[in-house]
């Protein structure tokens, strides 16, 4: 029977070096694609970063690390106001991968059986995130900042490349809308797109806002029947 040598101490101390560089490293890598994809400010991700250097991950399971770091990044966001969405966050982190339905149809799933399969994943990831945010918010003492819907208009429409007119008349058109009934967000989609002097498509929007079509389409007859 082979015997096993224990490692020492410095080589344990090694191994924790190397685990918590690798999640620094991690850490770093989504700052970098949320300022590249999400347009992010400088200041966002150095606040994500503060953020991690006070989160002690040392004892969770990988999963539980990334729904960390997503929530990390989300309470960062919202800190900053800057209206990222966890599903958009989750993405980058690789909680949810970029999957071909099509190919998943090739071998024999159907579509419409994947894609409920793949829509109830989701919806318990973005549970998962939301609940790991209220727990970091109340072990870090962060009250959550509230956007309104100006600041959403204004980030999606810097996103999308529309100018600061687009966004005022935006602005102009919700200005004594009453939105109990939805949020901010989906109203704030829903005037950019009736604002637009050329009407941008459905699935634009959905894809840079991640706002559902059908939440638009609600939004916007709201807008209209006020």
């Amino acid at each position: 029977m082979e015997n096993i040598v224990p490692l020492t101490s410095r080589e344990m101390d090694i191994g924790r070096w190397g685990r918590r560089d690798k999640k620094r490293d991690e850490a770093k890598r989504i700052c970098t694609k949320l300022k590249k994809e999400e347009g992010i400010s400088k200041e966002t991700a150095e606040k994500i970063m503060a953020l991690y250097h006070q989160i002690d991950l040392k004892h969770l399971a990988p999963k539980q690390i990334d729904i960390t770091l997503c929530a990390i990044a989300i309470i960062a966001c919202r800190n900053k106001k800057t209206p990222v969405g966890v599903k958009q966050v989750a993405q980058i982190v690789g909680l949810i991968p970029s999957v071909d339905s099509r190919r998943k149809h090739r071998q024999g799933e159907t579509v419409k059986y994947f894609l409920s399969k793949k829509k109830q994943k989701n919806y318990n990831l973005v549970r998962d995130v939301n609940k790991r945010i209220r727990c970091l918010e109340r072990e870090l003492g962060i009250e959550r900042t509230p956007i309104g819907t100006d600041e959403y208009i204004d980030f999606f429409c810097k996103k999308i490349g529309f100018t600061d007119g687009i966004a005022a008349k935006a602005k102009e058109i919700i200005k004594n809308i009453e939105i109990e009934k939805t949020t901010p967000r989906s109203i704030a989609v829903a005037a950019i797109r009736i604002a637009a002097p050329e009407k941008i498509t459905t699935e634009k929007l959905v894809k840079i806002t991640g706002v559902k079509d059908t939440t638009i389409r609600k939004a916007e007859k709201i807008i209209e029947e006020q």
